[in-house]
């Protein structure tokens, strides 16, 4: 469920690495407006909505991207469910 998720997101996070962008391959306003400002540790964040991560890597393609998408569409299904 969601809730797991959440519980256990610290530990998730601890080995996320992060994509930065030279040059931005999408509308970086229209993704900001969907964004999700979360606290970590007293700093806030921005993290795109998961339909837009998985739009992104579904773009890339690699490997590694196509099991993300397994992963976030998971995360997805969970979230509307709960």
């Amino acid at each position: 469920t969601i809730d797991e998720v959440n519980a256990n997101l610290e530990d998730i996070l601890r080995d996320v690495e992060i994509d930065l962008f030279v040059q931005e391959p999408f509308d970086f306003n229209e993704v900001f407006d969907r964004t999700e400002k979360m606290n970590f540790d007293h700093a806030y964040v921005h993290i795109a909505s998961i339909d837009d991560l998985i739009d992104m890597k579904k773009k890339v393609g690699r490997p590694v991207d196509i099991q993300d998408v397994y992963v976030l569409e998971l995360l997805k299904k969970a979230k509307n469910e709960s």
